[in-house]
């Protein structure tokens, strides 16, 4: 029990802040993060690649709930059907004008401007910080 009461690094303390801001930002436009981190996916990828089973794949997450979040967002009116993606049964996915619109308000825009203060080699040790932490913590997920 002792252990709960060592201080976090401060560096961990702004990372909580900084997640914890852009979870608060996402979600006062109505979404979830895992709806922000598909509406992303989709309009990043080539259609081909713009399925149900791709994202949850992409995410390393079950394709149960990756078809739910995916229902919840056509029912919104973000994302829309877009013919078959090439292979079996698989229906690629498409943005919306209201999901082109709304991701034009993505929180994680914000991050662009931060990220442009800074030059390569100082944008290279945060991306290397970035991607330990997120290895670090994706090793530790129960599985």
């Amino acid at each position: 029990m002792a252990d709960l009461l060592i201080p976090t690094p401060p560096l961990a303390n702004l990372l909580e802040q900084v997640a914890r801001r852009l979870h608060a930002q996402a979600h006062a436009l109505d979404l979830f993060p895992a709806q922000w981190a598909a509406l992303r996916y989709i309009a990043r990828m080539p259609l081909e690649l713009r399925t149900s089973s791709d994202l949850a794949r992409f995410q390393g997450q079950e394709h149960s709930a990756v078809a739910r979040t995916v229902r919840t967002l056509v029912l919104k009116g973000y994302l829309q059907p877009a013919g078959r993606a090439g292979r079996g049964r698989a229906t690629a996915l498409e943005l919306t004008p209201q999901g082109e619109a709304l991701l034009r308000q993505d929180p994680l825009l914000k991050l662009r401007t931060v990220f442009e203060r800074y030059d390569g080699p100082e944008r290279e040790i945060i991306a290397r910080f970035l991607e330990d932490t997120v290895r670090i913590l994706h090793d530790d997920e129960p599985r």
